[in-house]
């Protein structure tokens, strides 16, 4: 897990971004989330927003780019969340294996944002890319204040077996009805 903190719309934004492409890398994720059994599918539903990221190099990662945006749209269907399709490796122009009408027709399949960059060349662009997701992020929170609650509120079984497993049981104590003297 990723921690940050990016300026957009004039509000500082707490960004937790896990990169779910390398599960077997010794990136310096959170551990809880690292070590946990997470599925694709429960790393997808823990989103509020998604980035896939391609190289415009490799026609393989614009399938399986391709295969995540079916499968986000497929998990998140009940509450959709702003996605975004990256094609990275700009500056290769001369090694390009998928031509930018094949991006920008993908994103429109699957109702998303689309942007070719080079994240080695311009550090401003990704900055971009994860502004124009947070504006969409906050529209969606907006317009959909509701679904967003219901689907960020902790469930109260799930709560009390956390706080059980964080503080143990408390014993039994028989517990006296207060004396009350007039």
């Amino acid at each position: 897990m990723y921690r940050c903190m990016v300026q957009a719309e004039n509000k500082r934004w707490k960004l937790e971004i896990l990169d779910s492409s390398n599960n077997d890398t010794q990136q310096t994720l959170d551990p809880a989330v690292l070590n946990s059994d997470w599925s694709a599918e429960e790393r997808i539903l823990w989103a509020d927003a998604v980035i896939v990221v391609y190289s415009i190099t490799d026609r393989k990662s614009f399938l399986a780019a391709q295969h995540w945006l079916h499968m986000v749209r497929k998990i998140k269907a009940e509450v959709p969340a702003p996605v975004i399709l990256l094609g990275n490796k700009g500056d290769l122009e001369d090694f390009r294996q998928v031509c930018v009408t094949a991006g920008a027709k993908t994103a429109t399949q699957f109702a998303c944002l689309f942007s070719e960059l080079s994240a080695a060349e311009s550090a401003q662009q990704v900055i971009e890319a994860f502004e124009s997701l947070i504006r969409e992020a906050q529209l969606h929170q907006y317009y959909h204040p509701k679904i967003f609650a219901r689907c960020k509120r902790p469930n109260i079984i799930t709560m009390t077996k956390l706080i059980i497993a964080l503080f143990g049981k408390s014993p039994k104590v028989k517990r006296r009805r207060p004396f009350l003297s007039l």
